[in-house]
């Protein structure tokens, strides 16, 4: 169990102020205004917002189950399950403080990953079965936070995600990791640059997780280390194919 304290940086020295919510979480993402925990079952999320001073765990029934959570701004996408292996997205807003559905594959698919730089959504739609999924296509949309918002576009084939899930988007970039290495994708084109994960022996240790990506650099961090992967460095990268 742990419980968490929330202050501005000026005051965490003195900080007194929990939030109000205790237990075990495997992971934890926060912004300025909203802390999202992931519960050690990989099942639940609670979200906590600052504003209101209000902390909520779902689900609150047997499904659908919560995975991995990103922050947008005011809004928390979520990796939602209706059925065992069978990733959705789902997004939490600050104006009603539920999750509720975003993503809905076509008939036959899942999202196995979703992302969005507060302008721009984009997901990976693949064949459904156990991870690693089959290789899929990468879509974007103009940034929204219900169905009819959305304006699906799909951009070009995507990198075969395995069980973890390691992404991260940021003034029109999008970074993702597959079973073989890191890729970082140009949103407006859908550039796309790759590189393999570093040998263990070389000391860079196993990624555990993207914290940032610009149009300079991707930084990732290890069990041993934080990286920092200049895109200069990659070579020309590869163009988005004709056809996606």
């Amino acid at each position: 169990m742990a419980a968490y304290v929330v202050a501005p940086y000026a005051q965490l020295a003195s900080a007194s102020t929990t939030v109000p919510f205790s237990g075990a979480s495997q992971w934890a993402w926060a912004s300025d205004d909203t802390l999202v925990l992931w519960g050690m079952d990989g099942m639940h999320v609670t979200v906590y917002d600052r504003l209101s001073d209000v902390a909520k765990t779902f689900p609150s029934a047997e499904w659908p189950k919560f995975g991995f959570t990103y922050w947008v701004g005011a809004d928390v996408l979520v990796g939602c399950y209706n059925k065992y292996s069978w990733p959705e997205i789902c997004v939490w807003r600050r104006a009603t403080h539920s999750i509720e559905p975003l993503l809905p594959p076509a008939p036959g698919e899942v999202v196995p990953d979703a992302q969005s730089d507060g302008q721009t959504l984009v997901w990976i739609q693949a064949p459904p079965g156990k991870p690693p999924w089959e290789q899929g296509h990468i879509w974007t949309s103009p940034y929204a936070t219900s169905k009819k918002g959305l304006v699906p576009e799909k951009r070009r084939p995507a990198p075969v995600v395995g069980s973890w899930r390691m992404s991260v988007a940021n003034e029109g970039y999008y970074a993702v990791g597959d079973e073989a290495g890191l890729n970082i994708y140009r949103l407006s084109d859908m550039h796309h640059w790759a590189f393999p994960i570093p040998p263990q022996d070389a000391g860079v240790g196993e990624p555990h997780a993207l914290s940032y990506v610009d149009a300079d650099e991707l930084w990732y961090w290890t069990d041993a280390s934080v990286i920092r992967q200049r895109l200069d460095a990659l070579g020309p990268g590869d163009p988005a194919p004709e056809e996606p």
